[in-house]
């Protein structure tokens, strides 16, 4: 053993090597020791991490972390060969115990911490059936290290180990393990406490110790225990006095600055230790330690500076979490009177009208205004001040102001008019104070637009408009940058022009537009600027929005956003929203207004899609401006009769083929008329390509130009599995619909675009659609069906030329196996192709299934093959079950004419369903006219085939669209076309077609006479 880990320890060294195929070579080396002698593996291991004098600290802890690793691989691994596990029962048994020793002995904390962590492990796979006994094994090695005053320093091995294995034991969910967790709990509440009391005198001296022992109580209370018992409730009360403590003893200024940090994390653990009591047991609390709490942090917000922005974050987030409890929460606790009397105390505690609005006056006053740090930031990193600003409404980031501002609303929402009129009335009375600070000013302005829907109503816009008119008006020289009061208060008035959007007066938009586009474009602090940008696409994002009025407006917007993206801002972010921005303004304007300005928006997004190239969120950026291009084509641009769409068109087919074709050319986009350029670049990311497709979709929504139809087929070859990203749009589920449409959209083109896209890419097309029938799932394998039958209405030749054999022999297996599996929606639709296609030729059909080796041509009279028999009585079965009336028709009709005129061999066997089917196609034409239109005898003017007819299909419109264009039965036509067929069958065949309808029940003799006059 001594020579295996002294050969291991050399390998564990090459590990850390800066030669990376040394690196390689040893890391390795260890792969294979694990897999081919585990057991020596173990144990070389420990002894290595036992070697305290001989071997370097650096090989020490990396043979910790190889053996907490190896825990972690292999020990429930089993050999493949044999099925007998890795490591015996025994041999896990002694590694766990000299693991245990060499913990207890540890006292570098490096090491100290992976021994832990592999305890844990242990713990997690083994507790309770093989290690019954681990927690208690540990919670002894605390009370000894502690008796030895092991505790010093990093806290001590016993500790450590038992906050990770209590952490791993209580993430577990499965129900078996949930209540081995809430049976080990309680003990492990009083073991916790007891450590705690006993702690927390020496908490200057070793705070570590009683991070641990909080954060291990933290976890057994709020996941280990159902409801609060009396003693628990005492140590909660315990908890909220030692922080009230520690509040008071951090406002000391004789401390010294290390004292102070350890003070400020002591509070921060014991205040997240309560918020999480609170919350996860706020019926069982009881009122005393709701109120307690309450007061503490009621405290650090109104009263005290604290060291740490940590703590006061969460005194903010626990009386709005308390508040939400108290109206909300349920009583969960069996005695409920508790529960009650705790909502009712911690309603009754804010419900005091002084007490209420000193805590709001509090938010406003200490918690809103900017504070030194953020204005340093706005003037060192400007960026980052806008990034920390774009918060959730939450509020449940680590800073004060989003907390404040959260708080804030609870509060206005949950005390309501009392509440808002006089918080109305201290913002004001602020605000016109002379004088004031800047940044109090910019808090209340602040507090007014976070809140602006419920304080809306006490406040007197006339009086304070000529205010915000006169900061919005400033024009601040060139050099005017940085957090100045005035550019402070300049900056909220933007932000608040966009917050009290829906309460500004219509006749103020002229002048609001010329503010805020005049601050976008030419402000030298970026801050002032970005923030006019967001409140102006709220402006137009407004229900009252008039797009002329912002018409005039529309090219200083993008050349200022421009200037913006290109020249001054740097953060991935800041792009990012400003280019929201623009495409948020895009889908607010009419196409006529969009029209005129589409080459200088082509041109932005193209300047931006270049310079990414050397951008290190290249792609979120290329995501962008492709959403963008997408949201100008999705406005309607491309169908403005006289409009100048070429750049669209141009910029448009570079960003497809990029994202599409990985990056294979020429990275800048064409802005103008030409021939589609290719791009470089990076590849672009997979989430990039649902934009991307749904861009190219819009360009074929409208027929190009002809000028731009050769480049846009040139685009093709990128939907293909062989020459683009075909392979990954038929395998990913999201991408076959719009895949599909595009085939559609192609092959839909104008004469002669169609029929040449067929011609160059027909072979590859169906090859792929073959593949896609063999792979795809039951919903996309219906868009395939209906956009094949699309093909056949497009192109009625290809069937009978044979050019789809190879297509329907694949799609005659998927009906068999649809059949066997009851896919009835699979099976309808693989029908209906074959409808189509017996719909436009019989013969055909029957040619078909002959070159399919299905059947002979012509089909023998006295026995026709029983697979062709049995196929035709399983579509007569499913044409009713067919969802669109199309399907239907073209399904029954072509049955019809098959049965009774093209091959009057199948009728002494098929007769009889085809006679009922034919009564069933006439009930269903006449059922299907308006009332009004049946009652005068007229045929309705459209048919039903609306998408609501395909609710499974994402294809359908298109392929009703061109079945309308193309021509087809009309409900008015069917029973004159059936009464034609029958006609024909028995003027060839009467003594057959007799002898069937005398075989037909009475009822069923009489509907076919009364409907077809026979």
């Amino acid at each position: 053993m001594q020579q295996a880990a002294s050969g291991l320890a050399s390998v564990l060294a090459q590990t850390l090597s800066a030669d990376e195929a040394q690196r390689r070579r040893a890391e390795a080396q260890l792969d294979t020791a694990e897999l081919e002698q585990p057991r020596d593996y173990t144990g070389a291991l420990l002894e290595l991490v036992a070697e305290r004098r001989l071997l370097d600290a650096s090989v020490r802890q990396a043979a910790a972390i190889a053996f907490k690793n190896q825990l972690e691989r292999s020990w429930r691994r089993r050999r493949p060969d044999t099925g007998e596990a890795l490591l015996a029962v025994e041999d896990k048994r002694l590694i766990r115990q000299r693991l245990m020793q060499l913990l207890a002995d540890e006292t570098l904390p490096l090491v100290e911490l992976q021994l832990a962590l592999s305890v844990a492990c242990l713990a997690r796979i083994d507790f309770p059936a093989a290690w019954p006994d681990a927690i208690d094994s540990v919670c002894q090695m605390v009370v000894q290290q502690q008796q030895h005053h092991h505790q010093q320093g990093s806290g001590g091995g016993g500790r450590l180990a038992l906050y990770h294995s209590v952490k791993q034991l209580s993430a577990k969910r499965l129900p078996a393990f949930v209540r081995h967790f809430r049976q080990l709990a309680p003990p492990l509440v009083d073991f916790a406490a007891a450590q705690y009391a006993a702690l927390w005198p020496l908490r200057h001296a070793a705070p570590r110790p009683l991070l641990l022992t909080l954060k291990t109580l933290g976890i057994v209370l709020v996941r280990g225990l159902s409801a609060l018992g009396p003693a628990q409730q005492q140590l909660a009360t315990v908890l909220a006095q030692h922080a009230a403590a520690l509040c008071q003893q951090q406002q000391q200024q004789e401390q010294q600055e290390g004292q102070q940090q350890q003070v400020a994390k002591l509070l921060e653990a014991h205040l997240k230790l309560l918020g999480a009591l609170v919350s996860a047991h706020f019926a069982s609390c009881g009122p005393a330690v709701l109120v307690l709490v309450l007061e503490l942090c009621a405290s650090l917000v109104v009263h005290q500076q604290p060291a740490s922005q940590r703590a006061t974050v969460d005194a903010l987030h626990i009386i709005r979490s308390l508040l939400d409890c108290a109206y909300l929460q349920p009583p969960t606790h069996s005695d409920s009177a508790d529960a009650a009397g705790g909502q009712a105390a911690v309603v009754g505690w804010l419900s005091d009208e002084r007490r209420l609005l000193e805590l709001c006056s509090a938010l406003v006053s200490r918690h809103l205004p900017l504070s030194d740090a953020e204005v340093d930031m706005w003037q060192d990193e400007p960026e980052q001040l806008l990034a920390d600003d774009d918060y959730d409404a939450s509020g449940s980031q680590p800073t004060r102001r989003p907390a404040a501002e959260s708080l804030l609303l609870t509060l206005l929402e949950r005390f309501g008019e009392p509440l808002e009129r006089s918080l109305a009335s201290m913002l004001i009375s602020h605000m016109l104070a002379v004088p004031q600070p800047a940044r109090l000013e910019d808090a209340c302005w602040a507090a007014l637009g976070v809140a602006f829907d419920r304080l809306w109503a006490y406040i007197d816009f006339a009086a304070h408009w000529p205010r915000l008119q006169r900061l919005l008006s400033v024009s601040p020289g060139a050099s005017a940058a940085g957090p100045s009061d005035a550019n402070i208060l300049r900056r909220r008035a933007a932000w608040l022009v966009g917050r009290w959007v829906p309460k500004l007066p219509n006749q103020l938009r002229p002048v609001l537009y010329e503010s805020l586009v005049s601050m976008l474009g030419s402000d030298p602090d970026i801050v002032v600027a970005v923030s006019a940008a967001a409140s102006l696409a709220s402006l137009v994002n407004a229900v009252e929005f008039e797009p002329a009025a912002l018409g005039p407006w529309l090219p200083r917007v993008v050349d200022g956003v421009g200037r913006l993206v290109l020249e001054r801002a740097e953060e991935t972010d800041t792009k990012l929203s400003l280019l929201a921005n623009v495409g948020l303004i895009i889908c607010q304007l009419p196409p006529d207004i969009l029209a005129l300005h589409v080459a200088s928006v082509c041109a932005l997004l193209g300047s931006v899609w270049s310079r990414a190239a050397a951008h290190e969120s290249l792609n979120l950026l290329r995501q962008a401006v492709v959403r963008t291009a997408a949201s100008l084509a999705r406005q309607g641009v491309l169908a403005c009769d006289g409009a100048d769409v070429s750049p669209l068109y141009g910029l448009a087919g570079t960003l497809v083929r990029h994202v599409l074709g990985g990056g294979a050319g020429q990275a800048e986009p064409a802005g103008q008329a030409g021939s589609i350029q290719q791009a470089t670049g990076a590849g672009a990311a997979v989430y990039m390509l649902d934009d991307a497709l749904e861009l190219w979709l819009l360009l074929l929504d409208t027929t190009p130009p002809p000028n731009w139809i050769p480049p846009l087929l040139d685009l093709f070859p990128l939907l293909l599995l062989e020459t683009g990203a075909g392979g990954v749009l038929a395998d990913t589920f999201e991408h076959v619909s719009p895949c599909l449409q595009l085939h559609l959209r192609y092959l839909s083109l104008p004469a002669p675009f169609g029929e040449t896209v067929l011609s160059r890419h027909g072979g590859a097309l169906v090859g792929q659609w073959r593949r896609m029938l063999q792979g795809l799932k039951d919903k996309p394998t219906v868009w395939l069906l209906q956009t094949i039958h699309a093909l056949l209405v497009l192109f009625p030749s290809l069937a009978a030329e044979g050019g789809l054999d190879g297509l329907f022999g694949e799609l005659l297996g998927l009906i068999a196996a649809a059949n066997q599996q009851g896919s009835s929606i699979v099976l309808v639709h693989g029908l209906a192709v074959f409808g189509r296609l017996l719909w436009l030729s019989p013969e055909s059909f029957v040619a078909l299934l002959g070159r399919l080796g299905l059947c002979p041509a012509p089909l023998v009279a006295d026995s026709p093959p029983p697979q062709l028999v049995a196929l035709l009585n399983l579509w007569i079965d499913k044409v009713d079950s067919m969802g669109s009336a199309l399907m239907r028709r073209e399904s029954g009709l072509g049955l019809v004419r098959l049965v009774l005129v093209s091959q009057p061999s199948l009728m002494p066997q098929l007769a009889a369903d085809v006679l009922s089917l034919c009564v069933s196609l006439a009930a269903d034409a006449s059922s299907t006219l308006p009332d009004s239109a049946a009652a005068a005898g007229q045929p309705a003017d459209d048919d039903d085939d609306t998408p609501s007819n395909y609710d499974e299909s994402m294809v359908d419109f298109s392929l009703s669209a061109l079945v309308r264009q193309r021509g087809h039965i009309r409900h008015a036509a069917v029973k004159p076309f059936v009464l034609e067929q029958l006609r024909q069958a028995s003027a060839a065949h009467p003594e057959l077609l007799q002898r069937t309808l005398h075989s037909l029940d009475s009822s069923l003799q009489q509907q076919l006479r009364t409907v077809f006059a026979l």
